[in-house]
């Protein structure tokens, strides 16, 4: 078998960060604007926390990522570290509109993190047979 030469990196798409972006932008520039006139604390307080999570999830884009190494796939998470051997993992799984799961060999299911979808499966397929 040869080496694996396609995509070993996953990340958010641009539109998730794009999105995320606005959102925040939106929230805080709605917060600075409540404050600044005086309207109620509980709009003020909502636009300053939906600025927190916004931050947060940019935080989130920035972080989680999926990596096809030699070995293993190293999935990244704001929260968590976690190392799938090569020698685990039987196969993939996705379907429209879930997010993609690697099959292990005692049976279970890891799932992958929602926003990396795109050609994933078919990465880790090829990166399997490649080596």
């Amino acid at each position: 078998m040869g080496r694996y030469g396609g995509r070993t990196v996953f990340r958010a798409p641009v539109w998730v960060w794009i999105a995320v972006a606005i959102s925040t932008a939106l929230c805080a520039a709605g917060a600075i604007f409540t404050a600044l006139h005086g309207s109620a604390l509980f709009v003020q307080a909502g636009l300053a926390l939906m600025t927190v999570v916004g931050i947060g999830g940019l935080v989130e884009c920035a972080v989680t990522k999926v990596e096809l190494q030699h070995d293993a796939i190293v999935v990244r998470t704001p929260w968590s570290r976690r190392r799938y051997p090569r020698e685990q993992i039987v196969g993939v799984g996705e379907g429209k509109g879930v997010a993609p799961a690697l099959r292990l060999a005692d049976g279970s299911w890891a799932k992958m993190p929602e926003i990396i979808g795109g050609s994933f499966g078919n990465s880790v397929r090829a990166w399997l047979k490649a080596i």
